[in-house]
């Protein structure tokens, strides 16, 4: 749950609904969260989960994601407007190729 470093993750953002905000409130004092495992932003719950996470007072809310939602500009705003901070963006590889064996998403590579 709480990490050493003041970590707080909640990665698996498939969890019930309830579960993913009870462990939001248990890390309410962490110095951030960081969504991420498979793709956060296909999960339809995951701008409340910014949202509530910025209502606890985390101050970074971070996500993992391979940014192909983030380029349509009224999901971005929503994300920014929510409260999101940051985000890491995911390049599994440096060719097509190699990136749909590692992703298993064939063409995401050149679009992400």
């Amino acid at each position: 749950n709480h990490h050493p470093d003041g970590l707080s993750r909640a990665e698996n953002l498939h969890l019930e609904r309830g579960a993913v905000e009870r462990y939001l409130e248990t890390n309410r004092h962490a110095l951030y969260a960081s969504f991420s495992g498979g793709e956060p932003t296909i999960n339809p719950n995951l701008i409340r989960y910014i949202r509530y996470a910025t209502e606890l007072g985390i101050p970074r809310v971070i996500i993992q994601t391979n940014a192909l939602m983030a380029s349509y500009p009224e999901y971005a705003d929503r994300l920014v407007d929510a409260g999101l901070t940051g985000a890491f963006v995911s390049l599994h590889a440096p060719n097509a190729t190699l990136s749909d064996r590692i992703t298993a998403s064939p063409g995401t590579w050149e679009l992400t």
